[in-house]
């Protein structure tokens, strides 16, 4: 293997030179869209922020979803042959309280 390593090393001939550099015909485009000015400039030792709020939403919290972060149920489901085995969880109220359930199904097809 050492051998071949150096074989390979002394046939092939070394760069003279390295390559020359490869100029694009036309400039890479421009992603960042600069957005158009709406607003003045300051001093130089000044921070413009720019906003298009309305004056009424402007200090509000945005409302959230709960569809979107609730809770996905607990469900587990198996195949036992041509049955069904399916467990789940559940929550409920009764007489005003939180009740929190297991319900094991199975299933038997007919």
């Amino acid at each position: 293997m050492l051998l071949y390593l150096l074989a390979a090393t002394i046939v092939q001939p070394a760069v003279d030179e390295p390559p020359a550099v490869l100029q694009p015909s036309t400039p890479p485009h421009n992603y960042l869209k600069l957005p158009s000015v709406t607003c003045g400039k300051g001093n130089i030792d000044e921070v413009v922020v720019c906003g298009a709020r309305d004056a009424d939403k402007r200090y509000r919290l945005q409302a959230i979803d709960e569809r979107q972060y609730a809770e996905a149920p607990i469900r587990a489901k198996m195949n036992i042959g041509p049955d069904t085995l399916d467990i789940g969880g559940k929550q409920a109220t009764v007489g005003g309280f939180t009740s929190n359930r297991l319900m094991i199904t199975f299933t038997v097809p007919f």
